[in-house]
This record gives structure tokens, C-alpha cells and sequence, in this order.
């Protein structure tokens, strides 16, 4: 949990709350009315600072090679790779080959890793995340790996028991970052 899903829920309530006071003056149907929009208006507003950084993500991904983001995606202390898979799907780059990288996270030692690489999977490899939906993060990663084994056994494209390849799906890539939750 981060900063960006507390922020959402504290405006909400904060705005509940101030919309029910100053409703209330003209009556409680009038406070009751209050609380729902500033409800409301408070959890956009919760979700503004969100929206910015992620803003100043693309702006600063905007700048870099297709090689910095490969480098940034390998990087361990990374905190985004979902992101970065992203972008590299809106660039129009085959992503297949970063589909072992993700799954080296998935069986990190790391539970913070490991929730990094379930992002990266389930944002840029939605299929694949489909296929391993028994994964959970909290695993031991001796569990982790047997999971993430049906996804390490094939290449991109091949054939699962010798039946017609499938491809490794990316739908979604270009579509933008999923929403935090």
C-alpha cells in the first residue's frame, strides 16, 4: 500500500465530512447531500497527486532510449517495471523477450519484488497472468518458481504438448498503466 491509495479514501472521508458540516446548516437532508459530494470531491481530489507523477513518469520515460528502459527494467531497485514494460508497448517494441525477466521477479526472494513482477505480469502480460492464476505473492519462492514454471517451460510461441503455438499475448500494452490498487 502506498501513499496513492491512502490519499483517495482520506479525501473521501475528509470530504464527507466537511460536506456533511456544511450542509447541515440548511438541514439534515442538506448535510446527507453535503457528505455525498464532498465525498466525491474528495476522492478525485485524493487522486490528483497520482495523476501527476505519473505525468512526470511519461515526461521523463519520453527522454530515454528504448536501451535506458531495458537497462531501467533489469535494474533491481527499480520500483516501476510495470511501467517501463508499458511504455516500451506504446513504442511499438516486442516485449516477449522481457517475459523472463518478469518471471525472475515473480520468484524473487523479495516479497516487494515479487509484487513488482505480479504488476509488470498482470500489466503487460495479461494472458500470461491468467495462466499462473493460482500465484500468490506471499509464497515462499520455492512455490513461487514451481507456479511460474509452466510459463518458464515454453518459448514465446511455442507449443504447450505439442498442439498448435499460441502466441504469448501483450493486448493492452499501449492502453496505459493500469490503476493502482
Amino acid at each position: 500500500m502506498t501513499i496513492f491509495h491512502v490519499l483517495p479514501w482520506a479525501g473521501l472521508l475528509f470530504g464527507m465530512m466537511y460536506g456533511a458540516k456544511c450542509g447541515s446548516r440548511f438541514g439534515s437532508a442538506s448535510g446527507v447531500v453535503g457528505a455525498i459530494l464532498g465525498g466525491a470531491v474528495g476522492f478525485v481530489l485524493g487522486r490528483v497527486p497520482f495523476f501527476l507523477v505519473l505525468k512526470s513518469i511519461q515526461k521523463d520515460f519520453s527522454k530515454k532510449t528504448v536501451e535506458d528502459l531495458r537497462r531501467m527494467l533489469r535494474d533491481p531497485a527499480f520500483l516501476a517495471p510495470n511501467t517501463v514494460l508499458l511504455e516500451l508497448g506504446s513504442r511499438g517494441e516486442n516485449l516477449e523477450g522481457e517475459l523472463p525477466v518478469v518471471l525472475d521477479m515473480l520468484v524473487a526472494p523479495s516479497r516487494e519484488r515479487r509484487i513488482r513482477g505480479w504488476h509488470a505480469l498482470a500489466s503487460a502480460f495479461p494472458e500470461c497472468a491468467k495462466l499462473i492464476a493460482d500465484y500468490r505473492i506471499d509464497d515462499a519462492p520455492e512455490e513461487c518458481h514451481r507456479k511460474t514454471q509452466k510459463l518458464r517451460g515454453a518459448e514465446p510461441g511455442a507449443a504447450p504438448n505439442g498442439g498448435p503455438a499460441k502466441p504469448l499475448g501483450i493486448s493492452g500494452v499501449a492502453e496505459g498503466p493500469p490503476s493502482v490498487s
